[in-house]
């Protein structure tokens, strides 16, 4: 599950540079917010720690930028009995309120 976890996030940086104006907004948040589901049902089925994926990912020898680290500790802080809609729509609707912050960080 990590090595399509990372193959998303190659295709996320592929999928925003082809878009413009506000469907990039979209597209790089919702990217973002599936990423972020990814990592928190890791997070549940595997039960990896933080540090311990954040290595792995490392590990792999994948760039870890702070907008996907952001992402990434967004999902270890979300309580386990989230559903996949309650997990994407926080996510969503946090790189929408910090979209401009978020490519900042890159």
């Amino acid at each position: 599950m990590l090595k399509r976890l990372i193959a998303g996030m190659l295709l996320l940086l592929t999928t925003v540079v082809s878009a413009e104006g506000r469907n990039k907004v979209n597209k790089y948040c919702t990217a973002h917010a599936n990423m972020t589901y990814q990592v928190f049902e890791l997070r549940k089925v595997e039960g990896l720690s933080y540090s311990s994926f954040v290595s792995q990912v490392e590990h792999s020898k994948k760039h870890l930028n702070l907008s996907s680290r952001f992402f990434f500790t967004h999902a270890y802080s979300l309580p386990l009995n989230h559903s996949k809609l309650q997990v994407i729509d926080s996510a969503y609707k946090l790189c929408v309120s910090s979209y401009n912050e978020l490519l900042a960080m890159n």
